[in-house]
C-alpha cells in the first residue's frame, strides 16, 4: 500500500476515533463549560500533544512491544484506569460546588491555570490504554514495518493538528454563553453522570487487568 495513501487512511480513522465520545471528550467539555474557553482550548492542545506522542511511539513499533511484552499492556491498563477513577472522584466530589465564572483567575494565576489545563489534557489522553492500542493497531494495519522518514515528518504534526483542532472546536462550541448557562442549571447531575461514566471506564480497565493476571 502506498504510504501516502496510508497517511490519509490513518488520519481518517484517528479522526473518527477522536469524535467518538470518551474520557477525553468528557474532560474538554467539562473544563470548557465549568471554567473558561481558554482553559478548554489549553486542554485540547494538551490532548493534541499526547496524540502526537502516541503517533511517534506507534511509528517506532508500539504494536510490536505490546504483543511481545504482555505485562506492558497490563501496566497501561492499571495506570490508565486508576487515573480515570481518580479524575472521576474529583469530578463527583466537586459536583455540588457552584460554578462562578466571575471568580476565574487572571494574570499570573491565569497562566498557571492554563498550564494545569494543558497538563490535564495531556495526562487524560496519554493515560488511556485503549487509545494506545488503537494507535498501535491502526498504524500496524496501514503502514509497513519500517515507514519512510517523510511519514514521520508528516504524520506526527498532522495528528497533532487534527486532534488539537477537533477538541479545540469542542471547547469553543461548549464555552459559549448558552451551553454554559444550561450547564450551570444542571451542573450537579451532569458532573455526576460524567464522573460515573469515567469511573466505570477506569474501573473496567483495572478489572480487566486483574482478570488477565488470574
Amino acid at each position: 500500500m502506498d504510504q501516502y495513501f496510508a497517511i490519509l487512511a490513518i488520519l481518517g480513522t484517528m479522526m473518527i476515533g477522536a469524535m467518538t465520545p470518551g474520557p477525553s471528550f468528557i474532560v474538554v467539555a467539562r473544563v470548557s463549560l465549568a471554567r473558561s474557553r481558554r482553559e478548554g482550548v489549553a486542554v485540547a492542545l494538551g490532548m493534541g500533544l499526547a496524540s502526537a506522542t502516541f503517533t511517534a511511539i506507534a511509528l517506532g513499533g508500539l504494536h510490536f512491544i505490546l504483543e511481545q511484552v504482555p505485562w506492558a499492556y497490563l501496566a497501561l491498563k492499571v495506570l490508565g484506569g486508576g487515573y480515570l477513577v481518580f479524575l472521576a472522584f474529583r469530578i463527583f466530589r466537586g459536583s455540588k460546588s457552584p460554578m462562578n465564572v466571575s471568580s476565574l483567575p487572571s494574570g499570573p494565576e491565569r497562566r498557571g491555570s492554563l498550564r494545569k489545563a494543558f497538563a490535564l489534557g495531556f495526562l487524560t489522553q496519554i493515560s488511556n490504554p485503549k487509545t494506545a492500542v488503537v494507535f498501535a493497531s491502526v498504524f500496524a494495519t496501514f503502514l509497513t514495518v519500517t515507514p519512510d522518514l517523510p511519514v514521520y515528518l508528516i504524520l506526527v504534526p498532522l495528528i497533532y493538528t487534527a486532534h488539537a483542532g477537533w477538541y479545540s472546536f469542542v471547547a469553543l462550541a461548549l464555552s459559549s454563553e448558552r451551553p454554559r448557562r444550561a450547564y450551570g442549571r444542571a451542573k450537579t447531575w451532569i458532573d455526576r453522570c460524567a464522573a460515573t461514566v469515567m469511573g466505570t471506564l477506569g474501573a473496567s480497565l483495572v478489572g480487566d487487568a486483574a482478570a488477565s493476571i488470574d
